[in-house]
C-alpha cells in the first residue's frame, strides 16, 4: 500500500462524510487501478448497497472496501478489536465481524479516492496461494457465522468454487450440488437478512454468472468437460431457476455469438 496515491480530495471528501453520517464507521470509495509505471490499467468499482457487501463479505469476488483506501473511525476497534494476525487478507477478516450488524456501518463512495498500484510484488501475485487459503478460511467461518450452513462434505469448496473458476476439479454431479447449495445460500441469505427485490435481483445475477462455468447447454457435451448438463439438472431445479439460468446462458451465447 506504501506505492498507491490518495486523491487530492479523498480525505477532505471522507472526514466530511463520516461528520455527516455518525452511523457509519469505516468509508470507502471508487478506485484507480493503475501500473508500475503509473498509467491507468482499470477502475475498481466498490458497492454501497448493504446486502450486497454482507454477500460480498462470504461469496464476493471483490473486496468489501478498498483496505488502502478506508478510513475507520477508532469507535469499530474500540468496539471490535483490532486486526488479527494474519499473513494477508487481516482486512477481510476485520470487514466479515460487521456481518451480523443491524445496520452495517460500511459505505463506499461513489467518487474516485485512490490510485492502487498493481504490479509483480503485490501480495495478490507474490502470495496467492497463502492469500486465497487463508481468505477462504475466512468466508468460511462467515458462511457458518452468518447463515449456520455446515451440511457440505467441504463445506469450503461452497466458498472456493464460487470464488474461483474450478469447474475442471468437480464432475457433474459434484457441480449439482455446489449450484444447490448456492441457490439454498442465497434464500437463506436474503431470508436472515430480509434482503429487498433490488439488492436480491444484483446478489442472484452474481449467482447466474458464477453457475455459467458449471453448467453446459450442449445436449452432447462437446466441449463441455466436466460441467454438469442443463437439461439433467432441470429436475432438480425450482422452475423459476431453471428459466433464469437457461435465459442468461442463452443471452451469454447469443452476445458471444453476436462478437
Amino acid at each position: 500500500d506504501a506505492d498507491d496515491i490518495s486523491l487530492p480530495d479523498r480525505f477532505e471528501k471522507q472526514v466530511e462524510f463520516l461528520n455527516d453520517h455518525p452511523e457509519i464507521w469505516i468509508v470507502g470509495g471508487q478506485i484507480i487501478k493503475i501500473n508500475a509505471s503509473g498509467e491507468e490499467v482499470e477502475k475498481l468499482s466498490y458497492t454501497s448497497n448493504p446486502h450486497v457487501l454482507r454477500w460480498n463479505m462470504i461469496f464476493g469476488q471483490i473486496g468489501i472496501v478498498s483496505h488502502p483506501g478506508s478510513m475507520i473511525r477508532k469507535k469499530a476497534f474500540n468496539d471490535f478489536g483490532l486486526y488479527q494476525n494474519l499473513q494477508t487478507c487481516q482486512d477481510l477478516e476485520f470487514w466479515g465481524r460487521f456481518i451480523d450488524q443491524e445496520y452495517l456501518p460500511i459505505y463506499n463512495l461513489d467518487i474516485p479516492i485512490l490510485k492502487y498500484r498493481w504490479h509483480d510484488q503485490n501480495i495478490g501475485n507474490t502470495k496467492t496461494e497463502i492469500q486465497n487459503s487463508i481468505a477462504n478460511t475466512i468466508r468460511h467461518n462467515l458462511l457458518v457465522k452468518g447463515l449456520g450452513y455446515q451440511e457440505f462434505e467441504n463445506d469450503r469448496d461452497i466458498v472456493s468454487a464460487y470464488i474461483s473458476d474450478q469447474a475442471l476439479l468437480y464432475n457433474s454431479h459434484e457441480c449439482l450440488n455446489l449450484i444447490l447449495a448456492w441457490l439454498k445460500m442465497y434464500r437463506n441469505f436474503s431470508a436472515r437478512y430480509k434482503v429487498d427485490k433490488e439488492s436480491q435481483r444484483i446478489i442472484f445475477n452474481q449467482i447466474l454468472f458464477r453457475i455459467r462455468v458449471y453448467i453446459t447447454l450442449n445436449p452432447f457435451k462437446l466441449f463441455s468437460q466436466k460441467r454438469l448438463n442443463f437439461w439433467k439438472a432441470v429436475p432438480f431445479l425450482s422452475i423459476h431457476d431453471s428459466w433464469r439460468i437457461l435465459f442468461y446462458k442463452l443471452r451469454r451465447s447469443l452476445i458471444k455469438w453476436r462478437h
